[in-house]
């Protein structure tokens, strides 16, 4: 997160921030108990598009923020469902690939999520010092709703 730009750019002081980081991890923790254990996020390939969605629109939200309250509105949207993420994800694994190859699995969604992570960095990272943080939040944000907007027209079209 660019804490410096957004602390500057939403007026925030640095209570506010300390506060702002400590109140993120609620969300994320509420996230991990909920997936899974209700019918909105379910433990299959709808549930983690379901949360990508979520996480796109929260983008969206922090994106348009214009005040702290909106940010922070944003904020949860994002964290609620990026809680649950792995707890699906690992879930709709085990479901789906067989136990002899679930550890080389494993392995390597590990390694894409690192390096998609790092790649992710460096390119939003460079947006957010081209333009600013905001734009780069609502840059990921239309990214993700885009991908998942095609892939559920694909998935439409051969139905």
């Amino acid at each position: 997160m660019y804490w410096p730009q957004t602390v500057h750019s939403l007026g925030m002081t640095e209570a506010q921030r300390g506060w702002t980081v400590s109140f993120i991890l609620i969300p994320t923790m509420a996230g991990s108990l909920l997936a899974g254990r209700n019918k909105f996020i379910t433990r299959d390939r709808s549930g983690l598009i379901k949360i990508l969605l979520i996480i796109g629109v929260g983008l969206l939200i922090s994106s348009c923020a214009s005040n702290l309250i909106v940010f922070l509105i944003g904020l949860v949207v994002i964290e609620l469902p990026y809680g649950g993420l792995r707890i699906v994800l690992y879930g709709h694994l085990y479901e789906e690939i067989h136990p002899n190859h679930r550890s080389t699995v494993n392995s390597m969604v590990s390694a894409v999520q690192t390096a998609g992570g790092a790649v992710s960095l460096l390119i939003m990272g460079r947006v957010a010092d081209l333009y600013s943080p905001q734009i780069a939040m609502g840059l990921g944000g239309s990214i993700i709703i885009m991908v998942l907007t095609t892939i559920l027209l694909i998935r439409l079209v051969r139905q």
